[in-house]
């Protein structure tokens, strides 16, 4: 009746269950995508409920290394603690499964590095946001993290992406 009966595997809105914004909208701003009037979408102007999780900027390597940083902790048994995370929410994180879906709306960043990719069309932002994945997997398959990333072909990113998908990233259609 609560669909546990079955295998859970968590497929939507990851990035959200990581407190993002809890942990860097104060210390980290370029984590967080810029709006075209200059602002960050870091949780701070709430217009719809899931604003309060804030958008992500793409491009931003650090970030991309903190993601990867907690799903090893994550696929390494540490505690949601050991990475300043209130817990592990089966809802994005079960089994051997860590779900890198972004927030909810995946707001396109307006900053100097993403806004080029969004303003090339639909498919070029789809891409732009499929090689964020791909990094990310690439690097837990690199350093041998065990485990599968998960996430949706969704939103402004469900096209197909023109590059491999890693093995070790499972997509949900």
């Amino acid at each position: 009746r609560i669909r546990e009966s079955t295998f859970n595997i968590p497929n939507c809105h990851g990035l959200r269950g990581l407190q993002i914004v809890n942990r860097f909208a104060k210390t980290k701003p370029e984590f967080f995508a810029l709006r075209a009037d200059g602002t960050r979408h870091d949780g701070s102007r709430i217009i719809r409920k899931d604003d309060a999780d804030g958008q992500l900027c793409f491009t931003n390597d650090e970030l991309k290394e903190i993601v990867y940083e907690d799903a090893k902790a994550y696929f390494t048994g540490k505690p949601s603690t050991s990475r300043n995370i209130s817990r592990w929410s089966k809802n994005f994180f079960s089994g051997p499964f860590f779900n890198i879906m972004p927030n909810d709306c995946c707001y396109p960043c307006q900053c100097a590095k993403c806004k080029p990719h969004f303003s090339k069309g639909y498919k070029a932002g789809s891409d732009f946001i499929w090689q964020f994945f791909v990094d990310i997997a690439n690097e837990v398959k690199k350093r041998n993290a065990p485990g599968c990333l998960t996430t949706m072909a969704y939103a402004n990113y469900r096209a197909i992406p023109p590059f491999d998908i890693p093995d070790n990233l499972l997509v949900m259609l």
